[in-house]
């Protein structure tokens, strides 16, 4: 997967739900009140065609947060996002995701 692919899947999904950042984001026990970013990256990685088991974001501190990424064996992979965080971190936790998942999967 090359990075011209995951630039315009992260776009599309900024450019769909009218985004500059995640501000209005959070961690998966304030998806009374908040989206969670567990959705966000949902999406994304559907978009991108990468099967998961699992994912989970959990609050760190004010506007930090940790999204947990689970696969078939159990391996876990983590990603860090801040509320003020836009597009282009947004791409860079997802190279430094599939670098990784591609690494573990020996690709």
């Amino acid at each position: 997967m090359n990075k011209e692919k995951i630039s315009e899947v992260v776009e599309n999904y900024f450019n769909k739900n009218n985004l500059e950042n995640f501000m209005n984001y959070g961690a998966d026990s304030d998806a009374y009140i908040l989206t969670s970013f567990s959705d966000v990256y949902k999406e994304l990685l559907k978009d991108l065609g990468i099967n998961y088991k699992e994912i989970n974001t959990n609050y760190v501190s004010d506007g930090k947060y940790e999204t947990v990424i689970s696969i078939n064996n159990g391996k876990m992979f983590f990603l860090y996002t801040s509320a003020w965080n836009g597009k282009e971190v947004t791409k860079v936790n997802l190279e430094k995701f599939i670098d990784e998942y591609k690494n573990y999967k020996g690709e």
